[in-house]
């Protein structure tokens, strides 16, 4: 999302984005850390857990975007 776009959004369709990735990101990390589990239970590999982090880096770095913005209308920065 462009900074033109970024900066109309309310408050509310702020934090709803805020916490869509956030949760996004959250459910990823468990199923990561699930396979992982599973991966060193059955005595495999457990290089799938870096490989699957790349993924989640646009998503880290947009939610902490969106996290720089509300708290720049709230005063906080």
């Amino acid at each position: 999302m462009d900074n033109y776009r970024l900066k109309n959004l309310s408050d509310d369709e702020l934090k709803r984005k805020i916490n869509q990735l956030r949760a996004l990101i959250w459910a990823a990390v468990g199923l990561i850390i699930a396979l992982e589990v599973f991966l060193l239970a059955t005595g495999r590999s457990n290089v799938l857990l870096v490989v699957l982090l790349f993924p989640l880096t646009p998503f880290i770095l947009r939610s902490n975007k969106y996290y720089r913005e509300y708290r720049k209308r709230k005063g906080e920065l």
